[in-house]
């Protein structure tokens, strides 16, 4: 069985944002007495890398998100589209399909 592309490429959102987890994680650890104790410019570093990864991590949940809504937005069309198919297959079952219901006659 192959797969075809990704919801996320058919949208052409570009590349799923990644997340430096173990810079997180470092970022995470640091704790409010180690951070008195550093010099003026290392915290300024800290500072800028938890910009950084927030920002980041906001557009990965941006990717997700759009990802999401585009996926439920298909979802509810081929249902939609299932429903119909199906009506239309009960019609046809139980002899109700409206006269002149042939499509592509090509009578005028």
């Amino acid at each position: 069985m192959t797969t075809g592309p990704s919801a996320a490429t058919q949208l052409r959102l570009g590349p799923r944002p990644v997340l430096d987890e173990a810079k997180i994680s470092h970022l995470l650890d640091l704790s409010s007495d180690s951070l008195k104790l550093l010099p003026v410019t290392e915290v300024e570093s800290f500072l800028a890398d938890m910009k950084e990864q927030t920002a980041n991590t906001s557009a990965l949940l941006t990717y997700l998100l759009q990802t999401r809504d585009a996926l439920q937005q298909d979802s509810e069309t081929y249902n939609k589209l299932i429903g119909e198919l199906v009506g239309e297959a009960q019609k046809i079952k139980t002899g109700k399909r409206p006269a002149g219901g042939r499509r592509g006659s090509g009578i005028l």
